[in-house]
């Protein structure tokens, strides 16, 4: 039986990635960004009340919409890291890069955990954005140094690995922020229905304090301190391979402007990569106020933001086996209209949901095309370009999604503002996303199917015209 870096006629692959260390730390990594996500709005909130003066200075509470501050500062990094981080993964190799990265994290929740001013979030903002988007760009370049028939099964299970990092990050973070009352279902041992709330999305009455919070910040620190040096030290096969080698031999500036030479990464650029991403920035931004119009948050208690958190990473999952098994077939450009259409129409589902049951469908049918389009986004985008160019491509793919994700941020927060304007988005979202098909569609058409790896000198895959 072939390893998991071998073909089926081909010997086994130097410097190829460790499979067996990036996946664990892969879902490390999305374990971070999704307890942040469930915390922090309740961190803001906490910080928001006015009787809460408990950051530097003491001066006035937090803003209600510092959370979609947050994410709009943090999408704005996003325009030029993932080209920086490329082109970095390009000269130095992925695995430095993901390391790195990983270490530069630990400031963010570290700076978190002090409470600082109001003013700071800007800076943590774009911070938390360069650094994610480095991790993404170089775990999903490094996946890529596998040999091509397993290709695709590693690119499913990076994405099943995001979705097991979520789902654990929110479980874990609702243990950290409501410890009392979980120490208290411990001690009591009677396993009643009623302690379960603290292990499930019921409303749980004690809000949790600012030590709590703090806790949960430095256990990331260190969480991500760990899964750094992992990657850095054991995320890749020794010696010097062919895949390594390849994804060296272009200076990375060349790497670009050769990418920017093919008329079919031009084509994916222009329509997939900037407009598909659009609703996963409403999403991301606008969710909890969404969710708190329906009564799925109430100040700085969880009254159902866990639940909704659990339901969309358990579809990540799914979304991740069904990317895997989608990878392995030849995707043809309607393939491509019909992601981002379904990505649309989930996202208008969200919009016009009217009570919190509505919201769940929605949602679960939404993330699970999340997926779809993240895969679009990196490993697909690779595929249709020469294996040289692989990195540098997924790097200037997510850039232009970041620079339309940060356009309509920044539009999006100042027209819409807190949960009773929080369906605006989404449909606006939806709209652009469609007007991106039909684009792709007359552009390119059925016509763009991959195919066996392009090589440099041609845009077709396999070297033909």
């Amino acid at each position: 039986m072939p390893s998991e870096n071998q073909g089926h006629n081909s010997p086994p692959i130097p410097a190829a990635a460790r499979l067996s260390v990036v996946m664990p730390v892969a879902a490390v990594g999305f374990f971070i960004g999704a307890l942040l996500d469930y915390a922090l709005p309740l961190y803001f909130r906490f910080l928001s009340d006015g009787s809460a003066r408990v950051f530097a200075g003491g001066s006035s509470a937090y803003p209600v919409d510092v959370w979609s501050s947050l994410v709009k500062y943090q999408t704005t990094a996003m325009i030029v890291s993932p080209i920086i981080a490329g082109m970095l993964a390009q000269r130095y190799g992925a695995r430095v890069v993901w390391s790195l990265s990983l270490l530069g994290l630990a400031a963010v929740p570290l700076i978190l955990a002090g409470h600082p001013v109001p003013q700071f979030i800007p800076v943590i903002a774009l911070w938390y954005g360069i650094t994610s988007s480095f991790i993404w760009t170089a775990g999903i370049s490094l996946v890529q140094l596998v040999a091509s028939p397993h290709r695709a099964r590693a690119n499913g299970q990076m994405l099943v690995m995001l979705g097991v990092g979520s789902l654990c990050g929110p479980l874990v973070g609702r243990l950290f922020l409501y410890r009392l009352e979980f120490q208290l279902f411990m001690s009591n041992r009677t396993w009643s229905l009623g302690d379960l709330q603290v292990m499930g999305g019921s409303p749980i009455a004690t809000p949790p304090h600012l030590a709590e919070f703090q806790e949960t910040f430095f256990f990331l620190a260190v969480v991500s301190i760990l899964a750094g040096l992992a990657i850095g030290f054991a995320g890749q096969n020794k010696g010097q391979g062919s895949i390594c080698q390849a994804t060296k031999a272009l200076d990375p500036m060349r790497a670009i402007i050769e990418l920017l030479m093919l008329p079919r990464f031009r084509v994916l650029a222009v329509t997939v990569c900037f407009f598909a991403v659009i609703p996963l920035q409403a999403s991301n931004q606008f969710l909890p106020y969404r969710a708190e119009s329906l009564g799925l948050l109430s100040g700085n208690q969880d009254t159902g933001w866990l639940g909704l958190q659990l339901l969309r990473t358990s579809t990540w999952v799914l979304g991740g086996v069904a990317v895997g098994r989608l990878g392995k077939r030849r995707i043809n450009g309607f393939t491509v209209v019909v992601i981002m259409v379904a990505t649309a129409f989930a996202s208008v589902v969200i919009a016009f949901s009217t009570a919190a049951w509505q919201l769940f469908a929605s949602v679960a049918m939404f993330e699970f095309v999340r997926q779809f389009v993240r895969w679009l986004n990196t490993a697909f985008v690779s595929d249709q370009v020469p294996t040289q160019l692989g990195a540098a491509a997924i790097g200037l793919s997510l850039a232009i999604g970041g620079i339309a994700n940060a356009l309509f941020g920044w539009a999006a927060a100042s027209v819409w503002s807190g949960p009773t304007a929080s369906a605006g988005p989404f449909l606006a979202a939806a709209t652009l996303t469609v007007i991106g098909a039909v684009g792709f569609l007359l552009v390119s058409g059925p016509r763009l199917v991959t195919g066996p790896e392009p090589k440099l000198g041609t845009d077709t895959p396999g070297g033909t015209q």
